[in-house]
């Protein structure tokens, strides 16, 4: 199940280790280039992936904390309808 509380941290340091992998990379240079570059690569598509994907369920969140108790439970009830169907 998601957890925003646990992976807010993890999306946090790999986006953070992307920019120190990438400043180690540009300023050390030589051999540190290209090795740094993948680590960053790396490390930054899994996190702007995780960040897509926060964004995503912060805006969800925002539009169900907007809804009355009325209309989620509404929104509940058709949700069930169609899984019973399937």
């Amino acid at each position: 199940m998601f957890n925003p509380a646990r992976t807010k941290p993890v999306m946090v340091g790999l986006l953070g280790f992307t920019l120190v992998a990438l400043i180690v990379g540009l300023v050390l240079g030589g051999d540190f280039v290209a090795p740094s570059l993948l680590f960053a690569a790396f490390s930054g598509l899994i996190g702007f992936m995780m960040l897509y994907y926060m964004n995503l369920w912060w805006s969800w969140s925002r539009r169900q904390r907007s809804k009355s108790a009325e209309q989620l439970e509404q929104e509940g009830r058709q949700y069930i309808v169609l899984i019973e169907k399937e």
